[in-house]
C-alpha cells in the first residue's frame, strides 16, 4: 500500500507539472478535436456531468460510509479522501492557468439537470458568507478557477467507484468506467484528456491514502 501511495503521488505531481507544456496542450487539442463530433451526436454523454457532480457522488459516498459503520469497518477515510481530493482539485485549478476547451452546449433537457447537480466553489463560499455573516474575500479569491486540471468529475466518479469496488479482480471495472467517463468529458468539451487522466490519478492517490 505504501508503494502505491508513492507511485500515485509521483504520477500526479509529474502530470501537474507537464499540464501547461506545449506538447501536452497540443495532445489535448488533437484528442478534443477527434472526440468533439461525438459530443454533438450523442447527447446522453452530457449525463457524465450529472453522475460526477458533487451531490450525487457525495450521497453515494455517505451511503457507502454508513454501510461500513454498520459492519464496524473504517469509514472516515472515505469522507476525508473525498474532501481532501476536492481541495487539491480546486487549488490546482486556481494556480495552474490552462485554456478551456471548446464546450459543447447541452440540449435544454440536460441543461437544467446539469445546473441542478453541479456546485461551483464560488457558490459554497457565497453560502458560507451568507450563513456566517462574514467577509470571506480571501477564500473567494482562492476559489477562482483559472484552469481545468484536474477533472473533478473524473476524480469524484472514480474515487467513489474505488470505494465500492475493492476486490482486486474487479479493479478493471473502475478503469473501464473511467475510460468511458474520460471520453464523455472530453467529447462534451468540459475537459482536456490530460485533465481527465489527472482526475483519475488523483482519485487513486486519495483511495490509496485514505481507503482501507
Amino acid at each position: 500500500m505504501a508503494t502505491h501511495r508513492v507511485i500515485w503521488l509521483s504520477v500526479f505531481i509529474v502530470m501537474l507539472l507537464l499540464a501547461p507544456l506545449a506538447p501536452v496542450l497540443e495532445l489535448d487539442r488533437v484528442v478534443s478535436a477527434a472526440l468533439r463530433p461525438y459530443g454533438h451526436q450523442w447527447p446522453p454523454l452530457q449525463l457524465v456531468w450529472v453522475l460526477g457532480g458533487v451531490p450525487l457522488t457525495f450521497l453515494v459516498l455517505m451511503i457507502a460510509a454508513y454501510g461500513r459503520v454498520s459492519h464496524s469497518k473504517p469509514w472516515r477515510g472515505l469522507i476525508g479522501g473525498f474532501l481532501v481530493g476536492t481541495v487539491v482539485e480546486v487549488l490546482c485549478k486556481h494556480w495552474l492557468a490552462i485554456p478551456n476547451p471548446l464546450n459543447v452546449p447541452p440540449p435544454p433537457a440536460y441543461q437544467s439537470l446539469i445546473l441542478a447537480t453541479n456546485i461551483e466553489p464560488q457558490q459554497v463560499v457565497h453560502w458560507l458568507s451568507f450563513i456566517l455573516g462574514a467577509n470571506h474575500q480571501s477564500s473567494h479569491h482562492l476559489t477562482l478557477l483559472r484552469g481545468t486540471f484536474p477533472s473533478g468529475h473524473l476524480f469524484r466518479l472514480t474515487f467513489v467507484l474505488s470505494t465500492l469496488i475493492t476486490a482486486g479482480r474487479w479493479q478493471w471495472t473502475v478503469v473501464a468506467l473511467a475510460a468511458v467517463a474520460t471520453a464523455a468529458v472530453v467529447a462534451t468539451g468540459g475537459h482536456w484528456i490530460w485533465d481527465a487522466a489527472g482526475g483519475y490519478c488523483l482519485s487513486q492517490l486519495m483511495a490509496a491514502w485514505s481507503v482501507k
